[in-house]
């Protein structure tokens, strides 16, 4: 048993000069537990059983097969769109969204229609989503030790291999070089996967 010392108080009514935060201000951009796409709040509703027991310091692990729900909010409404074997966190594109598959038959990427419904899966063993580029509708992916791109359609375009993810910003990816074991190499290349100078 934990023992937080939080109380319970009553919330306190904001001056008539304070701004309130919309959504879109509180929300993450991208890649979190809720994901926000136009007016509508999605995240993933987990199950009791949904992980692996015996988490270390609280890292617990997806049970494959384990089926969590898709849910929208609009203001007060609140809709399960959909059920699978889907954890995050969300990523959004564009108007689909993007969640990791852990089912008995491997792990992967699926992307979902905003009315829960699979688009397409991308499986691979370690596969996960680094960073997202709304304004070129990519996701920025690595899958052990290769590193590729990923438009909405699920076509997916290998950037390096032997490379270890390291940042991306604004188009361009930062990658350290593993095809050379004597020395750490450093990479910065385009979102299309060309060289430029560090």
């Amino acid at each position: 048993l934990l023992l937080c010392g939080c109380v319970a108080r009553p919330a306190r009514e904001p001056a008539p000069e304070e701004k309130q935060p919309t959504t879109s201000e509180t929300l993450p951009a991208n890649g979190g537990a809720v994901v926000q796409i136009a007016d509508a709040v999605y995240a993933l509703r987990y199950q009791a059983d949904s992980f692996e027991p015996g988490g270390l310091w609280g890292d617990y692990g997806a049970k494959p097969g384990a089926v969590n729900e898709l849910v929208r909010y609009e203001g007060e409404e609140e809709t399960v769109l959909a059920s699978g074997p889907w954890f995050g966190p969300l990523w959004a594109m564009g108007d689909r969204l993007v969640a990791k598959r852990v089912a008995e038959d491997g792990t992967g990427l699926v992307c979902l229609s905003q009315s829960g419904e699979e688009l397409w899966t991308c499986k691979g063993g370690n596969l996960s989503v680094k960073a997202a580029d709304p304004k070129r509708g990519l996701l920025v992916c690595a899958d052990d030790w290769t590193v590729f791109s990923m438009d909405g359609e699920g076509k997916r375009t290998d950037l390096g291999q032997s490379v270890r993810y390291l940042a991306y910003e604004d188009g361009v990816l930062y990658l350290q070089d593993y095809a050379q074991h004597e020395e750490a190499v450093l990479l910065r290349l385009t979102i299309d996967g060309q060289p430029t100078e560090l």
